[in-house]
Formats: C-alpha cells, sequence, structure tokens
C-alpha cells in the first residue's frame, strides 16, 4: 500500500522551505538546513546542505513488517560513510543506506556494516533513482534497487529495534538533493513492492468543477485555492454549513503519459470556531465520488494528505485520462 509521497514542489521555488514551517505541516521531523532547488524532471526538488547533518522524517506511516522506500537522489559531493535513507523502529536506526568515496553503495544495521555493492561507481552531480526495501525481522532480508535494478541483497537479523516493523524513514543529512519519493509496505494487492523508477508530478486547480457551494474571500472560487505557494488567509475559501462542497477541475498531467501508481490529495485548512469542524477531501471521477475525513485544528493550518491508488469509478488502477478527468475538493462534514 502507498503510504507517502512527495515532488517536494509545495515548499516554495528557491531558498528554505516556505512559508516557514510549510513543511512541518507534513512532516513530522524537519531538518533545519534544508533548501528548495531545481527538481530533477521538472519542479523543485529537497537539497541537504553540504557539511551540515541533519534528519526528515513523516514520522509513523506503517507497523507492516515490510517497507519500501524510492527516491531521486543526487549527491553533491560523496562523503565516506554518509548515510541518506534509515528506516526506524520509533527512536531506533534500523537498517539504513551509505554512499562511501568510492561511490558503492553500503547497508548497515545501525552502526555495524552489512555489506557494500561492488562496481557500481555512483558520481557526485548525477540523478540515481535508488529503492531500499527491509523485512524487519529476526531472520529478514534487504533488498537494494539503483535504476530499476537490484544491485544488493542480504538476509539476517534486520531488527534495529525490539519490534519486527520499521514504523518510519529519515531522509538523513548527507549532502545531496532528493526528489520524486515514496513510500510503501507490503499490505493490499498493489503497490505492495519495489515500484521502479517512480515520478511525482504535481497538478493544481485549473477551474472551477461541478459544485461550489463554499465562499471565496476574493475572486473566483479555484483562484482562491490553486497557488503555487501557500498563502493562508490571503487567499481562500471558506463554510460552515454541513453538506456544502467545492469541486475543481485540474491541470492535466503532462511528465507522466502511462502507469499513474496513485494520486495524492494535499489540503491545506484550519478551523476558525471553537466547535468540531470536519474537513472531507473529495475526489470526484466519472461521477463517483469518494471521501475521507479530517478534523481541523483550530486557528493552526496543518496539510492533510490522503492517498488514491486505485479510481473510486472503475476501483482499477488510475489511467493517465483518468486523473485529467476527475475533479477533487472539499466539504464540509
Amino acid at each position: 500500500m502507498l503510504l507517502w509521497i512527495d515532488g517536494f514542489d509545495s515548499y516554495g521555488t528557491s531558498g528554505t522551505p516556505s512559508p516557514a514551517g510549510i513543511m512541518a505541516r507534513k512532516y513530522a521531523v524537519v531538518g533545519s538546513n534544508l533548501t528548495v532547488v531545481s527538481g530533477r524532471l521538472s519542479g523543485y526538488a529537497l537539497n541537504f546542505l553540504n557539511g551540515v547533518f541533519t534528519s526528515t522524517s513523516p514520522g509513523t506511516v506503517t507497523t507492516d513488517g515490510t517497507m519500501v522506500v524510492g527516491l531521486a537522489i543526487k549527491f553533491n559531493t560523496v562523503l565516506y560513510n554518509g548515510r541518506f535513507l534509515s528506516f526506524y523502529d520509533g527512536a531506533t536506526e534500523g537498517m539504513n543506506l551509505r554512499i562511501q568515496t568510492d561511490g558503492e553503495l553500503a547497508a548497515y544495521l545501525g552502526n555495524t556494516f552489512k555489506q557494500a555493492t561492488l562496481g557500481l561507481g555512483i558520481v557526485s552531480g548525477s540523478w540515481y533513482y535508488i529503492e531500499f526495501k527491509v523485512l524487519c525481522a529476526a531472520s529478514g532480508t534487504y533488498e537494494v534497487c539503483v535504476n530499476g535494478v537490484s544491485i544488493l541483497s542480504g538476509s539476517g537479523d534486520t531488527r534495529g529495534g525490539s519490534h519486527s516493523y520499521n514504523n518510519t524513514f529519515y531522509l538523513q543529512g548527507n549532502p545531496a538533493t532528493i526528489d520524486d519519493l515514496y513510500c510503501l509496505d507490503s499490505t493490499g494487492s498493489i503497490n505492495n513492492d519495489f515500484l521502479g523508477n517512480m515520478r511525482v508530478e504535481t497538478i493544481r486547480p485549473s477551474a472551477n468543477g461541478t459544485s461550489t457551494q463554499w465562499t471565496p474571500n476574493t475572486g473566483i472560487n479555484c483562484n482562491a485555492v490553486k497557488e503555487q505557494l501557500c498563502d493562508d488567509n490571503t487567499t481562500y475559501v471558506e463554510d460552515g454549513t454541513m453538506g456544502h462542497k467545492d469541486l475543481y477541475t485540474y491541470a492535466n498531467l503532462t511528465g507522466i503519459t502511462f502507469g499513474v501508481k496513485g494520486v495524492k490529495i494535499n489540503t491545506d485548512a484550519e478551523a476558525t470556531d471553537v466547535s468540531a469542524i470536519t474537513l472531507i477531501d473529495k475526489c470526484s471521477s466519472n461521477g463517483t465520488e469518494s471521501n475521507s475525513s479530517q478534523t481541523l485544528t483550530v486557528n493552526s493550518y496543518t496539510s492533510y494528505g490522503r492517498i488514491l491508488e486505485t479510481d473510486p469509478s472503475t476501483v482499477n488502477t488510475w489511467t493517465v485520462n483518468a486523473v485529467n478527468a476527475a475533479e477533487f475538493g472539499i466539504e464540509v462534514g
């Protein structure tokens, strides 16, 4: 099951992620030495500054025994045993990947060396798509793929903590640029193993959809919510009537032409009343609506993320045409 997707296109266009605190709306741990730079294929990416160790983590994402993380990475400099991706059981580091000065990848359990690649020859300044899978167990396994090819695997005790699972991952502070990130576990019938070289494309509202019941503070509904850089109370839509909904059409996918593994809806919202307010994230595909409820925080913007692995209309994997035709939006619950 897909647990996490990020293309890093909603944290500003350069310099420190902005507006202030925007990454903390999604990530439980946010490093203090991060910048936004140009992305791998388009858009933007997250850069870990040279010479500074930092960590970024989404917090708990699963308690399944298997976790897979895939990411595009460009090493700015190659450091000896510089970790860049770590799996954690709570506060305890488990299996992790490091880059060596000779351009090889090394697998560790905590600080205990497991094994390294031979002849991989990663160089700084080039993009690679690296995927790391760990079955966390006393007799566990791990495997590393680079650009869709399995290049390292092993078995043995892969537990870092007391549980036979890793509940989160950390992007660690080896100087590098990261883009097109996904995380999944082994649950469900799809998206439960390596996905291969992935691209995360961000699209935003382009026009009002089939329902416009919320009130914009200025202009039309769509224009109040489509900004690339979240502006919070500068432009927004609001409503307090149960059942009122706004739906928006979105710009078409341009970089992804086939093989949509999942769609993630990101909504930044807050409650302005002390009464309990529920926000319903909506997807409308070919007339079929799919809903997910979130309890809003009073006077504090939070980013609510929802992943749909299948098209609600067909209950099959998404097609590009289906994504392009779908409407996404919000409802007062």
